[in-house]
């Protein structure tokens, strides 16, 4: 008997053959039973090699991916990143610079908050146009409803992956910098609205972009759109996964509210760990701010009943909130 109570000591040099079992089959792009790999790694590897048991798992999984992409696909790989991209015209390098680059300034921005994080290599699959893009993230969208159209989405799950599309050599910069702060707040429990004005604070972070405010025009649609009912919908999350003009306003106005709130980066970070889906943070601004959320928008939307109202998200919104016990997180897009 060996030192583990029987345990076979092996390593992931034996060979990822018998990963072939655990993929699900009637797609075009191969699907992993993740589950079901993770507990043959963890039942048959020393746990000083699960890791790196993990990555290769996570490399041959994007091999199969980029075969069934078709031609010119390629798997990369940096110290912190497997990639799967077309050909890229040689700027496969600026890429994964661009990558680390990128992560480096997020963590940056976070710092303690990123306790808990995920810990492996970030997988991102890059496809070359919006038809391959939108055969993969279908696996992910089986209730057949309509969903918005999206520059790129963040999958949670037992392997994270970041899926963008865009029309080589271009590097979707922006896309992928707003998927990746995704990825670094996903062991948080976030409210949608928050969510997503991290990943569009931190985008602009990553790439060095401005800051942009609405135009006259925009504005106008903002005050047009929102009221006292449809702005439930943002606060429970609904109008993010709406496809209609409510999911490009939502973007704007949760980038404008944690915008204004992340102007004092220790307090932020405080709220960021306290912030409840259940009320839309309201709980955790009161006790970090010492105010609601809904303050903020009148400076935006001007007077009116802004704040979170959790009773009235019933039908649709609730449904649009926090996925029931159980269940995976829904997918989180950025707009394209």
């Amino acid at each position: 008997m060996d030192p583990e109570g029987g345990r076979r000591m092996t390593g992931p040099e034996e060979g990822l053959g018998w990963i072939a079992e655990h993929f699900r089959t009637g797609g075009r792009f191969p699907r992993p039973d993740w589950e079901a790999i993770l507990g043959r790694v963890e039942g048959t590897v020393h746990p000083s090699g699960i890791e790196e048991a993990l990555e290769a798992v996570a490399e041959e999984w994007l091999r199969r991916v980029a075969a069934a992409a078709g031609p010119g696909y390629r798997v990369h790989r940096s110290p912190r990143f497997h990639v799967l991209a077309p050909d890229f015209g040689g700027r496969e390098p600026s890429l994964l610079r661009f990558l680390e680059r990128a992560l480096g300034r997020i963590r940056e921005s976070l710092g303690d908050v990123l306790s808990g994080e995920h810990s492996g290599s970030h997988c991102v699959l890059l496809f070359a146009g919006a038809e391959d893009y939108y055969d993969y993230v279908d696996l992910f969208h089986d209730d057949g409803g309509e969903y918005p159209f999206t520059g790129g989405i963040f999958l949670p799950g037992p392997w994270e992956e970041i899926v963008v599309h865009a029309a080589p050599p271009e590097i979707p910069e922006r896309t992928l910098a707003h998927e990746l702060s995704h990825a670094c707040v996903s062991h948080l429990a976030l409210p949608a609205w928050v969510n997503e004005g991290v990943a569009s604070v931190l985008e602009r972070v990553a790439t060095g972009s401005p800051g942009e405010l609405p135009g006259r025009e925009e504005l106008a649609d903002h005050r047009s759109h929102w009221n006292a009912g449809t702005i439930q919908q943002f606060w429970s999350g609904e109008s993010f996964r709406r496809p209609d003009i409510g999911f490009g306003l939502s973007y704007t106005l949760a980038y404008l509210l944690v915008k204004a709130l992340a102007r004092d980066p220790v307090r932020f970070r405080s709220f960021l760990l306290r912030a409840d889906p259940a009320d839309a943070g309201e709980a955790a601004c009161r006790e970090r701010y010492g105010g609601s959320p809904g303050d903020l928008l009148e400076g935006i939307l001007g007077p009116g009943d802004w704040a979170p109202r959790p009773a009235a998200w019933g039908g649709e919104s609730a449904e649009a909130g926090a996925a029931p016990a159980g269940d995976p997180p829904p997918p989180v897009e950025s707009p394209p």
